[in-house]
């Protein structure tokens, strides 16, 4: 069982997973468009706010 994070952390984890998200859904919504340029920029920046989300787990 994993200790109880602080809340301040627990809220970043929480941010940083919905951000990843949404760059993941617009990365997705721009590759049906057939902007693969604005795909790669988007997943780029989707998976950097998840590998965040990993760090502040402590899961890198």
């Amino acid at each position: 069982m994993r200790p109880t994070l602080p809340k301040e952390i627990s809220e970043k984890i929480a941010d940083a997973d919905l951000r990843g998200n949404q760059w993941l859904a617009k990365a997705r919504a721009a590759e049906e468009r057939g902007d693969n340029r604005r795909a790669e920029e988007c997943c780029r920046k989707g998976n950097y706010w998840l590998s965040r989300s990993n760090k502040l787990r402590g899961e890198c």
